[in-house]
């Protein structure tokens, strides 16, 4: 899943695409809770692009990291599908970073011996409208 800098509509890079790595290095983040996977993951791929992110909050949901970015109080990263109401409402921009890519892979466990009932079924159903792969399941 292609990872996103996330931006709010005032903020200086809302009229751009891409942004350089280094641009990063002086900008405050909102954040997962340190306990999150989700958090784990990202700050490893930054720490590994030498970016050790200046944390202005930490929130457990991508709701409250959005809406933190909006209200101006810094920038995250987040995919895109989390993002579709707000982009297309122009309260949020998604950025690609220029040479680099962050995209994170994610991994369904299930037991093989035991059939999808009707509420798994729906939600695979439901993922595989971002994810088409999975309509071969």
């Amino acid at each position: 899943v292609q990872q996103y800098v996330v931006v709010g509509r005032g903020h200086a890079w809302c009229a751009l695409e891409t942004i350089p790595l280094e641009a990063l290095y002086t900008q405050k983040f909102v954040m997962r809770s340190k306990d999150s996977q989700t958090r784990r993951w990202l700050e490893s791929q930054l720490v590994k692009h030498g970016v050790m992110p200046e944390i202005a909050a930490e929130f457990d949901s991508p709701e409250a990291l959005k809406q933190a970015v909006i209200a101006g109080m810094g920038i995250t990263i987040l995919p895109d599908y989390t993002l579709q109401l707000e982009l297309q409402s122009k309260l949020l921009r998604a950025l690609s970073l220029e040479g680099v890519s962050l995209n994170r892979v994610l991994k369904l466990i299930w037991n093989r011996q035991k059939p999808f009932g009707p509420i798994t079924r729906a939600f695979l159903n439901h993922l595989a409208d971002e994810f088409p792969a999975l309509h071969n399941l």
